[in-house]
């Protein structure tokens, strides 16, 4: 059986070689590169012939096959970036579609839940800030003008979401 052996010190996965030991041929990658940079030779002269590995893809690459996958597009018919708000949003549809339920994401990227009827539950209004929480109240006909703090506009918010204080103006 042939040998790959070091022509140089060489450190791999924790163990030291020295010139002359035999080196572990059992990763074709490892193998390819000590050969093309002359740390290692076969023990014969002659060198069997290497393994066929996938070319190396970059962590990037394989982020971009994933999205392609879930159907997340990165970039506009134009081939130009949509954007990180829009690219998020993509990105939030593709894990709905798998999962079954809503996600949106907070003005600090913390993930809020929203159940089938577009509710949030009260853990997740606590996570907005104050003027999330004025937005939504204004799209939900929800009126904070006495409210002091995030603690009551939360409250106020909450029963809304729980269906106990009809929309205003007919919202």
């Amino acid at each position: 059986m042939k040998k790959l052996i070091a022509q140089r010190p060489i450190q791999y996965m924790g163990q030291g070689y020295k010139r002359g030991d035999a080196l572990p041929a059992a990763d074709p990658q490892m193998v390819a590169a000590w050969l093309r940079a002359g740390s290692a030779v076969w023990d014969s002269g002659e060198e069997p012939p290497v393994p066929q590995t996938a070319p190396y893809r970059t962590p990037e690459q394989e982020a971009a096959d994933v999205l392609a996958a879930l159907d997340v597009r990165i970039v506009d018919d134009d081939g130009a970036f949509i954007g990180e708000d829009a690219l998020i949003q993509s990105i939030v549809d593709a894990v709905h579609a798998l999962e079954g339920d809503s996600m949106d994401f907070g003005e600090d990227g913390a993930a809020l839940n929203i159940n089938e009827d577009g509710r949030l539950s009260k853990a997740d209004l606590e996570k907005m800030t104050k003027a999330e929480l004025q937005d939504l109240a204004e799209d939900l006909g929800v009126d904070l003008s006495t409210c002091k703090n995030n603690t009551e506009r939360v409250e106020a918010l909450a029963a809304r979401m729980e269906g106990d204080l009809p929309p205003e103006d007919g919202a």
